[in-house]
C-alpha cells in the first residue's frame, strides 16, 4: 500500500506534466501515481519514458475519446471509479500545470492532519486570494498556519478515502442545459463535487499560503461541438 495516491488529469501539456512529475518523484517518498490523458493530440512519450525509468507504482491511462471541458465530469466519473479497491492513506489530486513548492510533502501532510478538515485545498492563486478577501471569508489559525473558511472544493487538494466515499467514487451529472449559457463556461466539476461532498458531511478548508505554484498556462480543454450530447 502506497502512503499517498496521486491523481492527475492531463491534456496536451506533457512538458508541464513532466516538470510536475519530476517534483513529485523528488519530494514524495511513497506514492502511487494515476495519470489520465484526455486523448491528447500531442505526444506524451517523454512522460511515459520518465515513468518507466523513475516511478515504481503508476498507471498511465489514455482515454479513447476526448471528454473536454464539457464532459470533464465524465472523466472524473471514470477516474474516481477506477480508484475503488486501491489502498492508500492520503489522496492527492493535482492539475497538470502545477509545481510543488520546496518542502511540499511534509508541509501538506502536517497541515492536513493539523487542520482537521476532511479536505484541504492546497493552492491559492493571486486572483482567488483577492476574491476571498473581497468576500470577507473568515480565517482560522491552527498550529501556526492560517486557513480560509471557504466551503469550496478546488481541483488541487489533499484528502483521504473518506472524500471518495462521500462523493461515492463518482461525479454528479452536469446537464447539457448548463452549456447553452455559453461555450466558455468552466467545467462545473468543482461546483457539483463541492455540493455533493459537503451535503454528505464533508468539511473543507483552504490554505492561506499556497503549497503549489501555478504556472499560469491557459487550459487546453475545449467545449465540444454543438450536438455533442445527442449521440451519448
Amino acid at each position: 500500500m502506497a502512503e499517498c495516491l496521486i491523481l492527475i488529469p492531463t491534456y496536451n501539456r506533457p512538458h508541464l506534466l513532466l516538470d510536475l512529475l519530476k517534483g513529485i518523484n523528488k519530494q514524495i517518498p511513497d506514492y502511487r501515481l494515476e495519470i489520465y490523458d484526455d486523448c491528447s493530440t500531442v505526444s506524451y512519450e517523454k512522460v511515459k519514458k520518465f515513468l518507466e525509468n523513475n516511478v515504481k507504482n503508476y498507471g498511465f491511462h489514455r482515454m479513447d475519446r476526448n471528454y473536454g471541458r464539457t464532459k470533464f465530469w465524465q472523466l472524473h466519473q471514470r477516474m474516481y471509479n477506477d480508484l475503488r479497491g486501491k489502498e492508500f492513506k492520503y489522496f492527492l489530486q493535482i492539475l497538470d500545470d502545477m509545481k510543488l513548492i520546496e518542502g511540499f510533502y511534509p508541509r501538506v501532510i502536517n497541515q492536513f492532519n493539523d487542520c482537521k478538515a476532511g479536505l484541504l485545498n492546497i493552492i491559492v492563486h493571486e486572483d482567488l486570494h483577492n476574491i476571498l478577501t473581497r468576500e470577507g471569508c473568515a480565517k482560522v489559525n491552527i498550529n501556526g498556519f492560517s486557513y480560509w473558511r471557504k466551503n469550496w472544493l478546488d481541483l488541487c487538494f489533499i484528502s483521504t478515502r473518506d472524500y471518495l466515499e462521500r462523493v461515492k467514487y463518482s461525479c454528479p451529472v452536469i446537464p447539457e442545459a448548463r452549456w447553452r449559457k455559453g461555450r466558455n463556461m468552466s467545467s462545473g466539476v468543482s461546483t457539483v463535487l463541492t455540493t455533493t461532498y459537503t451535503r454528505n458531511g464533508g468539511t473543507i478548508l483552504m490554505v492561506e499560503n499556497s503549497l503549489l505554484i501555478h504556472t499560469g498556462q491557459q487550459s487546453q480543454m475545449k467545449p465540444h461541438r454543438k450536438g455533442y450530447y445527442s449521440h451519448l
